[in-house]
């Protein structure tokens, strides 16, 4: 009891301190600022035009920082599938069009065509490191890309706060 008696004078205190330092502020009598004789504010438009969702998408959509990231996922994207493409064999097609010739003046003319096709069998690891490695890259952009997503929510959401505080105490 004693405890909170004690509370209760320094809180009686700590408010007419604070009624007394609004009214040296506001140039007015200290009468004039005690607790009863204040009204309550309420913000009319506590909220903003747009919603978060919509200043997020703006955001979002002039970013250069958001641009890049996406243009490094598409070109890790497309180096993965490179990577995969190795395992695909190689076709080639071929013609000819050769002419012979003999020491007695003869000679002939011949085509030739074909297809060749390639595959190395073993490439002691390489095709599946390098496809490993295009994959560790996808991987990375795509948490390097949501990494600058999630800076630029927080960078909304502390500017909306302070824009709602701000009019608050504006108001």
């Amino acid at each position: 009891l004693a405890q909170a008696e004690a509370e209760r004078v320094a809180s009686e205190a700590r408010l007419k301190l604070a009624e007394r330092e609004l009214a040296r502020l506001i140039e007015i009598e200290p009468d004039g600022t005690r607790v009863g004789n204040l009204r309550s504010i309420r913000l009319r438009d506590q909220a903003l035009s747009k919603e978060w969702a919509e200043w997020l998408e703006a955001a979002k959509a002039s970013s250069p920082e958001i641009e890049r990231a996406q243009r490094g996922v598409d070109a890790a994207d497309a180096e993965w599938r490179v990577a995969r493409a190795a395992r695909i064999p190689e076709v080639g097609v071929l013609a000819a069009y050769q002419g012979f010739g003999s020491a007695d003046g003869g000679g002939s003319l011949e085509w030739s065509a074909g297809v060749g096709l390639t595959y190395p069998v073993f490439t002691g690891g390489a095709r599946t490191n390098a496809i490993l490695e295009a994959e560790a890259r996808v991987r990375q952009a795509h948490e390097e890309l949501r990494l600058i997503e999630l800076e630029l929510e927080k960078g909304i959401d502390w500017a909306l706060t302070v824009a709602v505080e701000t009019r608050a105490l504006v108001a």
